[in-house]
């Protein structure tokens, strides 16, 4: 019988790469052949097969530090530092971390120490990387939270399932040129991670885009059904039940085949069952909420408010990261509360550049704490919950969305489907893009009085992707007097309806008025400007979604020069499906023509396309007409969900 040896063993970190043991921690690398199977996105492939490669700037130098300052220690860590020999171990015998026996590579090692955290009872291994979190460049990138699902899902009944990858950021490796960064020294021994350690600056953005591929399969895979994920937290609902059971059977060997695992305590993976601690069939826990997909409302658990109440309760002095934490939380509570930002607003002005360093509570600042601590009581004892955005809404209600970009202003309005966009005059285009925001608002609802609709009887919803711009309106006030001016005016509009109302959405809902906003499509005076694809780590992006009279208006021209036309249609995001791209082409043309097309497309033209405002994938038709091509997108068939 074959004996296991454990990472202690074996004689150096390659042949630990290449020796299997039984109590490795799961790695995707070894599941690449079918992470291959399921996306083409080669940055995601790229850290599947190869790891992260973590690159510094210039500045960057190691740094020796072994233990922790005893200030940033007080009150943080200290409490929790009788469980790091026993975790600390466990990573050494998972294979997490490596030791490092030469002396030359150990000089070159960036060396930090850990803590552990402790979350609901389980201890959690931190590498300290604040010193390597400075020369780290963090992309921009966007999370599918609460407030993104309460926007995206319809007003329908639902049934969900939910599941959590266990130790996810374990689950990639470290590409061997960046373990040096990731050094700790443990018993006078030097380690290096092997595997991406928790409390790096890039990991979310990383994992992030790993988890995405998941979802972006799941939507793609399966009918009927939408899916969303935040970091290791995924959630997937349908409205029919036993479609939804047979799908969590498959998602359950997808996620071992791609050498994750689930966390069974944490997921919920029978769509009909009654879920521990909550009361009905339809009621699922995600992200810190309940989510009761038949009264169609979000609650906040009362652990949670309390946990709130119990973190505002503070005294003369705070550090910063405390008042971070505390904000963070109140954003997140903001689910059911709309009116906490608003409260919460001047707290961030007391958020200093160091987060490690203490403040004093002025006396204006604690009667706020006050006053979000009676708000939060309140809600404890009215939980009403915050009810899941509509899509179908009542004939007098108006929807405005807006968008502003340094070129110009956009504004959507599908009740009359109004697409209006113009550029900046000279003096407007001086003004700060936030200001430019508030007059793409002010263009939005002027556009409701040319109407000459009765005005009364109008209910207007202004959907902004601007967090700074729906503050301001909703306060009505702002330090600069111009905006002032700019506020007053458009509350003077606002006043003429019957309601109003100033939300906050991301950006991915708000495409048609994005795309409105970059007026630069519209000059086309560069052949570039109308070239497909946008090369980012060797995958293709997608441009924007375009309106529709912007897409005519290039199709026009490139008829006008005699090109071939080729008029494509891609899913709701990153990359070209074949099976859902057509091409003009004369009657006579060979039944696999897109086929081999493929790859001109791809390289010489847009694919156009226009997404659907809720995240649905498969309900798209393709239309071929004799003289044009066109296309449309239907509603879920409820019925027949296969």
């Amino acid at each position: 019988m074959k004996t296991t040896r454990t990472p202690e063993e074996l004689s150096s970190p390659d042949e630990r790469d290449a020796q299997t043991c039984e109590v490795r921690h799961p790695s995707v690398k070894d599941c690449y052949e079918t992470w291959s199977t399921i996306t083409s996105d080669k940055y995601v492939l790229n850290i599947v097969k190869n790891g992260i490669v973590v690159k510094t700037d210039d500045k960057y130098k190691p740094c020796k530090q072994v233990s922790h300052d005893s200030k940033i220690l007080q009150g943080e860590v200290v409490k929790t530092d009788k469980y790091k020999p026993c975790e600390v171990q466990s990573l050494i015998e998972k294979d997490i971390l490596i030791e490092v026996k030469s002396a030359d590579e150990i000089r070159k090692i960036n060396t930090m120490p850990l803590f552990v955290i402790v979350q609901r009872d389980k201890p959690r291994v931190i590498y300290d990387a604040r010193h390597l979190n400075e020369f780290l460049t963090v992309e921009s990138f966007k999370l599918e939270d609460a407030h993104f699902l309460l926007d995206s899902i319809p007003n329908r009944q639902f049934y969900a399932i939910s599941f959590d990858i266990s130790s996810t950021y374990y689950s990639i490796t470290v590409n061997k040129k960046s373990r040096h960064l990731f050094g700790v020294k443990y018993n006078n021994k030097t380690y290096v991670y092997k595997r991406m350690p928790m409390g790096i600056s890039i990991a979310p953005m990383i994992f992030s885009r790993v988890a995405g591929v998941i979802t972006e399969y799941i939507r793609e895979r399966y009918d009927n059904v939408m899916a969303f994920n935040y970091l290791d937290d995924f959630l997937v609902i349908s409205t029919n039940p036993a479609w939804l059971n047979k799908i969590s059977i498959e998602i359950k060997e997808l996620i071992k085949d791609l050498g994750l695992k689930i966390n069974t305590e944490k997921s919920v993976l029978e769509a009909t069952r009654r879920i521990k601690h909550l009361e009905a069939t339809r009621r699922i826990k995600h992200l810190g909420l309940i989510w009761n997909f038949e009264e169609l409302k979000a609650y906040i658990p009362d652990e949670k408010l309390n946990v709130a109440i119990k973190k505002l309760r503070v005294k003369k002095r705070i550090t910063g990261r405390a008042l971070a934490s505390i904000l963070g939380l109140l954003n997140h509570i903001a689910i059911v509360c709309e009116h906490l930002p608003v409260l919460a607003y001047p707290l961030y002005k007391n958020l200093p550049t160091d987060l490690n360093s203490k403040i004093t509570l002025k006396r204006k600042t604690k009667k706020i704490f006050k006053v979000i601590k009676k708000e939060l009581r309140r809600e404890l004892k009215n939980p009403k919950g915050r009810q899941i955005r509509q899509f179908n809404r009542t004939l007098n209600e108006v929807e405005i969305y807006t968008d502003a970009s340094n070129v110009g202003l956009g504004v959507f309005i599908p009740r009359w489907n109004i697409m209006y966009n113009r550029e900046w005059s000279n003096t407007e285009k001086e003004k700060h893009i936030n200001t430019k925001e508030l007059l793409a608002i002010k263009e939005g609802v002027t556009q409701i009085i040319n109407k000459g609709e009765k005005n009364k009887s109008i209910e207007v919803r202004i959907y902004t992707d601007s967090s700074v711009t729906s503050m301001w309106l909703k306060k009505l006030y702002a330090k600069k007097e111009e905006i002032n001016e700019l506020l007053k005016e458009i509350k003077e509009i606002l006043d003429k309806f019957n309601k109003h109302f100033i939300i906050h959405i991301p950006g991915k809902l708000n495409f048609q008025a994005d795309a409105l906003s970059r007026l630069k499509c519209l000059q086309l005076k560069e052949e570039e400007e109308i070239s497909v694809i946008n090369e980012v780590d060797g995958d293709s992006k997608l441009k924007p979604p375009l309106p529709r009279k912007v897409k005519e208006k290039i199709l026009n021209k490139l008829r006008h020069e005699g090109k071939e036309v080729i008029d494509c249609i891609a899913d709701e995001g990153t990359k070209i499906v074949n099976r859902y791209v057509g091409i003009k082409a004369s009657k006579n043309a060979s039944s696999n023509i897109y086929q081999q097309n493929i790859q001109k497309i791809t390289e010489k033209f847009t694919p156009f396309f226009y997404p659907p405002p809720k995240l649905i994938n498969k309900t798209i038709k393709f239309i071929n007409e004799t003289e044009t091509s066109a296309y449309l997108w239907l509603p879920i068939d409820e019925e027949n969900s296969q």
